[in-house]
């Protein structure tokens, strides 16, 4: 029997642009490169949040959407929370630490009855290194992937010994021949069920546990939380209510567990949660317009795709982590965060962006204009050397004027 499988149209990025549009249209605002360092309050209730600048954000209630482990670890140095609590989720057992490789593949290497999910298992009796999940979600959004190809993300469980992110042995020579070894493994079990499928991949990258760990804050690299076992299966997972007034909880380690879906309806329900606890209508697709809650395209349609010729331009942005385009910049403009909300349509945020634009930018647009050359930041752009050239940055701004 197959099981049907349903992801976000156009990526996960773009349901966490979509996201973010809806909270900033709706008076709400996001705070990057910002990282929250302890819970603000007192053993009653649970007031607000210490960033690692040093801002203390106040709040009437706090929703920690991450690995509640790493909650418990790190967000409670001044002891809020119940003992009891703590001890309970420090002794949860993790699942396995996952390691991925995702990239491009030549579409004409996959079988034509090729599913956009493969599970490959080599031993029924136990869960071990051998089982590893192929996703090929450009199968049935062909707008994630270039003409003739399709993009993958192999993942499955390692057991090396990765270091934490704040290791010195994290990044080191040793680290990345790891990394390249258990890449070559996972991919060779996927050799052995696709033939060719190694010679066809046109780029690829690997993530470790660690890298795991570092960027999504999963302890210790495990992407599925807490073990399914008796003593903690989901009935006995944290609820969306926390041990103390004021604070809530969403994610995989909840009572919903993992999963785009689950991970949702958890959302759902911390969101409905927090509206009563202030007296207020919770949450139901029952009372949404008619297709708005949920739209199911069929497979093979491509999905969210932006409107507009700004909001095409806008979709090559590649989102960089350390965008060139905005160091270059003699104002340090968030040009990635503006083409992001571009191309999403988020036309709310976008424009309370372009109002904090320092006049330095505009200099700097004005003065390349004048020399009829790309300004500093459209000159640094990562996409230079393509055939298309650099995101038309300038272009861009001097039209949404």
């Amino acid at each position: 029997m197959l099981e049907e499988h349903n992801y976000p149209a156009g990526s996960a990025m773009a349901l966490a642009a979509r996201l973010e549009k809806a909270v900033e249209e709706n008076g709400g605002h996001f705070i990057y490169r910002t990282k929250a360092v302890k819970i603000l309050g007192n053993r009653e209730k649970i007031s607000g949040i210490l960033t690692d600048t040093g801002e203390a954000l106040k709040a009437d209630s706090v929703l920690f959407c991450g690995s509640l482990r790493s909650f418990a670890k790190t967000m409670d140095p001044d002891q809020l929370l119940p003992r009891r609590w703590k001890k309970r989720v420090l002794n949860y057992e993790m699942t396995m630490p996952s390691f991925v490789v995702y990239g491009c593949v030549d579409r004409s290497v996959l079988p034509q009855d090729c599913l956009p999910v493969q599970m490959f298992v080599d031993n029924r009796e136990t869960l071990d290194e051998a089982d590893v999940t192929l996703y090929l979600p450009s199968l049935e959004d062909p707008s994630l992937a270039p003409e003739g190809q399709s993009t993958f993300l192999l993942i499955g469980p390692s057991l090396r010994n990765w270091p934490e992110p704040n290791s010195p042995d994290y990044g080191n020579e040793a680290y990345t021949q790891a990394k390249k070894e258990e890449a070559q493994r996972m991919l060779a079990l996927v050799e052995r069920r696709i033939p060719g499928f190694i010679a066809a991949i046109q780029n690829r990258f690997e993530a470790s546990p660690s890298t795991i760990w570092r960027y999504l804050g999963k302890d210790g690299g495990s992407v599925a939380g807490p073990k399914q076992k008796m003593g903690q299966h989901l009935l006995f997972r944290q609820h969306s209510r926390g041990p103390r007034e004021g604070l809530f909880f969403a994610g995989e380690s909840t009572v919903m567990g993992p999963g785009t879906p689950a991970v949702t309806v958890s959302g759902i329900s911390a969101a409905n949660r927090i509206l009563r606890y202030f007296e207020r209508q919770a949450y139901t697709s029952s009372k949404s317009p008619l297709g708005t809650a949920v739209k199911i395209i069929a497979a093979g349609t491509r999905g969210n795709l932006p409107l507009g010729v700004q909001a095409v331009e806008a979709s090559r942005c590649r989102w960089c982590e350390n965008p060139p385009c905005a160091a270059a910049c003699p104002a340090d403009f968030d040009i990635p965060g503006l083409l992001r909300r571009i191309e999403h349509g988020n036309k709310v945020g976008a424009q309370a962006i372009l109002s904090h634009v320092p006049q330095a930018c505009s200099f700097c647009i004005e003065a390349a204009r004048a020399m009829n050359a790309p300004c500093l930041c459209e000159a640094a752009c990562i996409r230079g050397k393509e055939a298309l050239g650099p995101v038309k940055i300038s272009w861009i701004l001097n039209s949404l004027k």
